[in-house]
C-alpha cells in the first residue's frame, strides 16, 4: 500500500504552476534554513525563527498566506514572541507525521 501524498505535496499540486509554487517553495526553504527550534503542543507544533534573522517576517507572512488560501487540512498562525517568530501549525492526531515533518 503506498503511503497518502504529505500536505506539501498536495499544496503543491493544488498551487500547481500558478507561480505560487516558486513563492511556497521559496519561503519554506528559506525557513527551513532558518529553524533554530521546535516545540510539541497538544495539537500540533511550534517551529521558532530568530526574529532578527532578515526576511524570516517576511517569509512566514507568504507562507501562511499561501496555506490560508491554498491548504486544506492544517491551520498556521504565526507572531513575534520574545526575540523569535513562533508559527504554530495545528491539525489533527492523524496529521501530526506531516505537521512534525513539514520542514524536514
Amino acid at each position: 500500500m503506498s503511503r497518502p501524498s504529505s500536505h506539501i505535496q498536495v499544496l503543491r499540486e493544488v498551487l500547481g504552476d500558478r507561480g505560487g509554487t516558486e513563492q511556497f517553495n521559496a519561503a519554506h526553504g528559506f525557513l527551513r534554513s532558518r529553524l533554530v527550534a521546535t516545540r510539541d503542543t497538544a495539537i500540533g507544533c511550534d517551529f521558532l525563527f530568530a526574529a532578527d534573522a532578515a526576511g524570516v517576517g517576511t517569509a512566514l507572512k507568504d507562507l501562511v498566506r499561501l496555506e490560508h488560501e491554498h491548504g486544506r487540512d492544517l491551520h498556521f498562525d504565526y507572531a513575534e514572541v520574545g526575540g523569535y517568530y513562533l508559527l504554530r501549525i495545528v491539525g489533527t492526531p492523524l496529521q501530526k507525521p506531516d505537521i512534525d515533518g513539514y520542514f524536514s
